[in-house]
């Protein structure tokens, strides 16, 4: 024999063995070159005319490379599975957190609406008591800078919750 035909003979027994050697091995094996060999159209083996004649597709996976295959495959479904997961469990997160800063800015409003009066009402006084000469200068200052503190801490909280929900809004709208 020749050495090309000795190569041949090798290549012929090396894939002889590769198409054999599922059959000792699992049904996913099996399974995964039956379903090849189903999916299989004609259109794969003698390709297409339009195309410019007839070329041969690649052949469904056989033997031990049809096991790799079907094992990547399922941990390809089973990484999309867990990513899927995963960004479900994100977005449910920013609904969440969402919802407690929703919550927190209509408590700071509240809580605003509730001072705000109470706090005009206060330089009101002070002003008036500074006026009337009823509290000495230096009290009704005081009183009245309280008051401004206060109008400020709102604002400020304010600010801040619009500031807080815009930010979340946008990383709502980005996921």
């Amino acid at each position: 024999m020749s050495s090309l035909a000795e190569v041949f003979v090798v290549l012929a027994a090396l894939y002889a063995y590769e198409c054999c050697a599922w059959v000792p091995r699992s049904a996913l094996t099996l399974r995964a070159w039956a379903s090849a060999l189903l999916r299989a159209r004609p259109s794969d083996v003698v390709g297409s005319p339009v195309a410019g004649g007839v070329a041969l597709q690649p052949l469904p996976w056989f033997g031990k490379s049809a096991a790799r295959v079907a094992a990547a495959q399922a941990e390809l479904e089973l990484r999309q599975a867990e990513l899927e997961s995963a960004r479900s469990n994100a977005r449910r997160e920013l609904r969440d957190q969402w919802d407690r800063q929703s919550q927190a800015t209509a408590e700071w409003h509240r809580r605003e609406r509730e001072l705000e009066p109470k706090a005009r009402e206060l330089a009101e006084r002070a002003s008036e008591a500074a006026r009337s000469g009823q509290l000495p200068w230096t009290e009704a200052h005081a009183a009245r800078e309280a008051a401004q503190e206060a109008m400020l801490a709102l604002i400020e909280s304010r600010r801040r919750a619009r500031s807080a929900s815009v930010d979340l809004r946008g990383a709502l709208v980005r996921r």
